[in-house]
Formats: C-alpha cells, sequence, structure tokens
C-alpha cells in the first residue's frame, strides 16, 4: 500500500487526568487508550495520576480518551465515571474512598 506519510518525529502527545490509586488501575487505563485508533503508546502513572499518549494522529480527539477511561470506571476531568462502572471495579481500585486512596500512601 505504500508508505504511510508519518515519519517518526511527527508524533504528538497529550497527557490527560485519570483518577485511580495502583498497578491495576495502570493496567486498565493503559489498556483503554491502546485500543483507540492513532494512540502508539500510552504510560499513566498512579503519582501523578496522569495519562500520557503518543499519537501517530494529529487530528486525534482528545474526548476519545475521556470516554475510553470513563467507561472502564476511571474518572477524568472531563468526564466522570458511571457508579455502576466504578462500582465494578476491584475494591482495591476504588479510588472515590478516601480510606483506599490512603492505604495506596507511601508511609
Amino acid at each position: 500500500s505504500g508508505p504511510s506519510g508519518w515519519a517518526q518525529d511527527t508524533s504528538h502527545s497529550l497527557t490527560i487526568f485519570v483518577d485511580g490509586v495502583c498497578g491495576m488501575c495502570e493496567e486498565r487505563i493503559e489498556a483503554a487508550a491502546l485500543q483507540l485508533a492513532g494512540v502508539e503508546t500510552a504510560s499513566w502513572e498512579a503519582g501523578s495520576r496522569l495519562l500520557t499518549v503518543v499519537l501517530s494522529d494529529p487530528d486525534f480527539d482528545e474526548m476519545q480518551l475521556h470516554y475510553a477511561v470513563s467507561g472502564i470506571g476511571h474518572d477524568t476531568r472531563k468526564l466522570r465515571a458511571s457508579d455502576e462502572v466504578y462500582d465494578r471495579l476491584h475494591d482495591c481500585c476504588k479510588y472515590r474512598d478516601e480510606a483506599i486512596v490512603a492505604a495506596h500512601q507511601p508511609p
């Protein structure tokens, strides 16, 4: 089909806030982002609660990320996950519970 027209240095990155607390959250959030067309890499950090994606498509719509992660139970600054989906998260991942968040903080 020939070259795609994308050079390595034309990638763009995007960072959004995604609430979560642990390694399981990290795996879930990154997997949801990676399922989106145009997302090359995804990295979420529990400490900052920031998801950074590298995009191959400069016209990528950021809202796709918000919908993807809120759809699996994680709040963003623009979309809140439904209580129904949030309630299905593992107990360790209940980031809306202050006691669980506190339990994940270093001593």
